[in-house]
């Protein structure tokens, strides 16, 4: 699946406050919310308060920069998102 594809799978969840991800969709599932900017980046997931995953630390540089830029963009528009990375240690970004 393409980004646009994950986005238009991922919208209609719009009472997610935490969103599990295990190791496959991670990489896919980032690049896919990084694309949002605007009114857009609360589009996805309005109720989004954090994202757990595990051994995110594992993952492409790109997933982690991919990520970064969803959170930053979260956080701008006045909705942060923490990231709880798990299996490595339990980190929350932003």
């Amino acid at each position: 699946m393409d980004s646009a594809q994950w986005l238009k799978l991922l919208t209609p969840f719009t009472a997610v406050k935490t969103l599990y991800l295990r190791e496959e969709p991670v990489p896919c599932v980032m690049h896919a919310l990084q694309r949002l900017s605007g009114e857009s980046v609360t589009k996805a997931f309005p109720a989004l308060q954090t994202i757990s995953t595990y051994d995110f630390f594992k993952t492409s540089r790109a997933t982690v920069e991919a990520t970064e830029r969803f959170i930053t963009a979260r956080r701008l528009s006045g909705h942060p998102v923490a990231v709880r990375a798990q299996g490595f240690r339990d980190v929350c970004m932003y």
